[in-house]
């Protein structure tokens, strides 16, 4: 698995947990034209500021999830 697929798996985990494109755009700081490109790898060489930025804001969304209780 190469960078970008990896980028577009954690965008597709954050929409999986609820959030838009937009939303995931707005909350890492980039244009709604930028994370619908990253969330389609295709961006040839994104920041490392993007891509630090995305692996935070999945941390938190995921940490923030509780499992369901039985």
């Amino acid at each position: 698995m190469n960078d970008l697929d990896r980028l577009a798996g954690m965008i597709a985990g954050l929409q999986a947990h609820g959030l838009s494109i937009t939303e995931i755009g707005r909350r890492i700081r980039v244009s709604r034209g930028h994370a619908y490109k990253l969330a389609a790898g295709d961006v040839r060489r994104p920041s490392y500021d993007t891509v630090s930025k995305l692996e935070k804001l999945q941390a938190i969304v995921v940490k923030s999830v509780k499992p369901a209780s039985r």
